[in-house]
């Protein structure tokens, strides 16, 4: 039994020798295992001195600038109001809109009131919802913004709904500290 022994110690003693001898010269050999690709667009290249691959990743896209606090205050004036303006339904008349008179100016104000019409009794359902997309700022100064604002615009007829997209211009007079809403056009 010890001589079986022997010779099973002896034989994993020369593999264990034979493995590590190996991997020391595989290392000084100078070969490097290569990551494997994972999908990411990338730049190869070849290193002259080692004639081996090298990869490189792609700079990182730019930051977007950072945005003021007044830009985004803003911004979020404008989408609450286009959202609400630009919506209405048959069961609350012009609700939405009259909400939206402590926002616009004077002028703009008196041009809407106009526009109500007392409901002529029980009429089929039709409801608008605006969703705001997207918005750009055309031109600011500290009187005056110009702003087009991209929306989804989801129109209720009864059982029938219609999708489309639909442009606004607003134009904003400053206010004192706030913005007042002057004109919105819908394109």
């Amino acid at each position: 039994m010890s001589r079986l022994l022997f010779v099973i110690s002896a034989i994993v003693l020369v593999v264990v020798g034979l493995v590590s001898v190996g991997l020391l010269l595989w290392k000084r050999s100078g070969s490097e295992v290569m990551p494997l690709n994972t999908n990411v667009s990338s730049n190869v290249g070849v290193n002259s001195d080692t004639n081996t691959s090298i990869q490189t990743l792609p700079p990182l896209p730019p930051k977007p600038p950072e945005r003021s606090e007044e830009e985004t205050t803003l911004e979020n004036f404008v989408r609450s109001f286009v959202e609400r303006y630009g919506s209405y339904s048959t069961d609350a008349p012009f609700e939405n809109l009259q909400r939206t008179f402590d926002d616009m100016t004077d002028r703009f104000r008196s041009a809407e009131e106009r526009k109500i019409k007392p409901s002529s009794g029980a009429t089929p359902f039709y409801g608008v919802a605006v969703h705001v997309q997207s918005m750009k700022i055309l031109e600011q100064s500290p009187e005056r913004v110009r702003v087009s604002v991209a929306a989804q615009w989801e129109e209720e007829r009864g059982e029938i709904t219609q999708s489309s997209r639909k442009t606004a211009e607003l134009i904003l007079l400053a206010s004192g500290k706030q913005w007042k809403v002057d004109r919105v056009t819908w394109k």
